[in-house]
């Protein structure tokens, strides 16, 4: 969150989002992310330190799934916490299964950015109306190539591509 915003800024922004049709998805942590589950954003994705804020040790994909019933209960419509290297589990709402992706090996240059990456996989795959399946390989594809990008967020569309079929 840049410096001198207010923790409330997240929550201001997803009610104006809603307000004009549209749909929120967070990456943040701390006490904004507290603040704008208030709000209802339509997607949260915290990685694991960053949702241990709600009181459980997250070690694998059994906890990161009790987290994220937790955070569907402060208000995400869905949520998803990255394990890093050790996958990926997603709640597309609250009365769905949870999915959890075994990760993607790939020579990584770089973990930097892959969140966000990870983040625009969920977003694309909501625009195109993708089922959860897809929708949970195509976040993690994208989350695996940005690993291999010279600098984050510059991955490649031919490496998500070919990420998504393994």
């Amino acid at each position: 969150m840049p410096p001198g915003l207010l923790s409330e800024f997240y929550a201001n922004l997803i009610a104006l989002t809603h307000r004009f049709g549209g749909k929120a998805f967070l990456d943040t942590s701390g006490e904004p992310l507290k603040r704008a589950l208030s709000a209802g954003p339509d997607f949260v994705k915290p990685n694991r330190e960053e949702a241990e804020w709600l009181g459980n040790s997250i070690s694998d994909a059994k906890s990161a799934a009790a987290a994220i019933a937790k955070l569907i209960a402060a208000g995400a419509k869905s949520a998803a916490i990255s394990l890093g290297p050790h996958g990926l589990v997603w709640q597309p709402a609250k009365s769905r299964s949870v999915f959890y992706v075994l990760p993607l090996k790939v020579a990584a240059r770089s973990g930097v950015g892959s969140g966000d990456a990870t983040v625009a996989g969920f977003v694309h795959a909501a625009q195109e109306g993708l089922g959860s399946e897809d929708s949970l390989n195509l976040a993690a594809a994208c989350g695996a190539a940005n690993c291999l990008a010279d600098l984050p967020g510059q991955l490649h569309a031919r490496d998500v591509h070919r990420l998504r079929k393994l």
